[in-house]
């Protein structure tokens, strides 16, 4: 068994890395730009997503030490994180003027999109399916989404700086799209109040580490990037 303090720092640290990985191309996209204005939200972005992983960390440390009958429990929790993210994260794109402002740049466009080459992560739901521990109904759609919208990423970002926007439109659309249906029955399916749609197994894996940081970080990150890419 995982102790709960490794997964708090692999969860720290995948925030970080995360934080690493849009923030620092997005500095050196923007050398047209303020240089001051894109270290302040660089610094209040990262601080931003040390504090989320930190969050997630502490919810995969229980679903570590924690049993089975917790997952009904853990769900809420979870799911609290994600929206809270999603909620933060959503309104400061649309009213913090400094952030508005970076995202908005040109040139950071392309960097937007190529970060989301993460999303080839999902594939493991895939192999989750195949161990019989997430139903097809999710995997599936899941594990082959993720694949696709990560493995085109670097692509619809070349095809953006080259001007056609049109790619990365549709791009970024399918990529919410996958995003809503998958989340959405990837809640349907899981132990609690909102356990409507039965399936064998359910999603429950969900719930556990180290599954529980695409859900609760990995998935709400990723809205949030195609959501600033959108407004672009």
């Amino acid at each position: 068994m995982i102790p709960g303090a490794l997964v708090a720092v692999a969860g720290v640290t995948v925030a970080g890395g995360l934080a690493g990985a849009v923030l620092v191309p997005a500095a050196l996209a923007t050398a047209g730009a303020d240089h001051r204005l894109a270290g302040r939200v660089a610094l209040a972005v990262g601080v931003a997503l040390v504090v989320w992983g930190g969050l997630v960390a502490a919810v995969a440390a229980t679903a570590v030490t924690g049993g089975g009958g917790q997952d009904a429990f853990r769900f809420p929790i979870g799911l609290a994180v994600a929206l809270g993210a999603l909620l933060v994260g959503g309104a400061s794109l649309r009213l913090a003027a400094p952030l508005r402002r970076l995202t908005l740049a040109a040139d950071l466009q392309p960097t937007l999109i190529a970060v989301q080459s993460y999303r080839v992560v999902g594939g493991v739901f895939l192999a989750a399916y195949g161990l019989g521990q997430l139903p097809a109904v999710f995997a599936v759609p899941a594990g082959v989404g993720d694949l696709l919208i990560g493995a085109t990423a670097l692509w619809v970002a070349a095809s953006l700086r080259a001007g056609r926007r049109r790619a990365a439109v549709r791009w970024n659309l399918l990529g919410m799209l996958d995003l809503v249906v998958v989340l959405g029955i990837g809640v349907l399916s899981a132990p609690g109040l909102l356990h409507l749609l039965p399936t064998v197994p359910s999603t429950a894996a969900l719930l556990q580490a180290p599954l529980l940081v695409i859900p609760v970080f990995l998935a709400p990150l990723s809205l949030l990037l195609h959501a600033a890419s959108l407004r672009a």
